[in-house]
């Protein structure tokens, strides 16, 4: 089984929205519950208490502050995300309409898991710093699901590692690549993987290749994978794409990106107990692919 990494980052100083949730707990759970608030945020009572005291000096007045020094943490974070995308030639659509759709796709495949009993095991993604897709599994599908988050960016994976428990249940944080969790990955580990790559089909199909060649998600599970739709001169696709031409007798340009991409996803449910569930092709800021696969047996 993979040995799942875990990045602990400690501080004496607890976040806005650490306190926000300390505060939260004490409104429902009440003044007693200290220890179990400790337990389930990991933080300490003497931190927990020093939140009691300014919590209860002035009840409405220390939340909305608190609310609205995290609003412009956000604002701040966002900005820093979209400078630091932009200096590091990212690619980011997070938010376009088409996205949302392809992350409802998703999550639609994921509930049906549900009727082969997936609905409290892991699901190995890439959640980056909005956790967007896990949100929307946790309030569609099931807020059972244990996150495997990766992330190879360290400024990202901190930004990360802060949303880390908001859904799901004992997440673990991943400082790395999804390839690496993939690559080691056994027999039905996981119950889905998200690969929502959105890059080149040839910097991860070897790592796709090995998840249905080793079955490493099971019966019912799915493995979602984006990919970049737009043309290009890559030697895979040109290969893929002079195979097709031979195989059905048609032209076919060898830089045309769709037809390599859903050539090969095809081609490897042929060997593997996998099928192709759904191909979305979409565009908010670049041409993706969205190709969803359930391992069928």
């Amino acid at each position: 089984m993979f040995n799942h990494k875990q990045t602990i980052i400690m501080s004496n100083v607890l976040s806005p929205s650490q306190k926000l949730d300390v505060v939260e707990l004490l409104e429902t759970a009440g003044v007693e519950c200290s220890k179990t608030i400790s337990n389930n945020l990991g933080i300490t009572t003497k931190q927990i208490g020093a939140i009691k005291t300014w919590y209860n000096k002035d009840k409405n007045g220390y939340k909305s502050n608190l609310i609205n020094l995290i609003n412009a943490e956000k604002r701040n974070i966002d900005k820093i995300n979209k400078l630091y995308a932009k200096a590091n030639n990212d690619f980011k659509n997070v938010v376009g309409k088409y996205k949302k759709e392809a992350r409802q796709i998703m999550v639609n495949s994921i509930l049906k898991g549900k009727e082969h009993g997936l609905n409290r095991g892991v699901i190995a993604t890439l959640p980056s710093n909005t956790w967007a897709i896990e949100e929307l599994i946790h309030n569609q599908v099931s807020k059972s699901f244990s996150y495997l988050a990766c992330e190879n960016k360290k400024s990202v994976f901190i930004d990360m590692v802060s949303n880390l428990n908001k859904f799901g249940r004992n997440n673990k944080p991943f400082l790395g690549s999804l390839s690496e969790v993939i690559t080691n990955a056994k027999e039905n580990e996981f119950d889905h993987i998200i690969a929502d790559y959105c890059g080149v089909l040839d910097t991860f199909k070897d790592e796709i290749i090995h998840a249905c060649l080793n079955k490493v998600v099971k019966v019912g599970g799915t493995i979602s994978v984006t990919t970049l739709k737009a043309r290009n001169d890559n030697e895979f696709t040109s290969k893929l794409n002079t195979l097709k031409a031979d195989l059905s007798n048609t032209e076919v340009r060898l830089n045309d990106n769709e037809s390599a991409i859903k050539m090969f996803f095809k081609s490897l449910c042929s060997i593997t107990n996998f099928e192709v569930e759904t191909e979305f092709c979409y565009k908010d800021t670049t041409p993706m692919i969205l190709v969803v696969l359930k391992r069928t047996k």
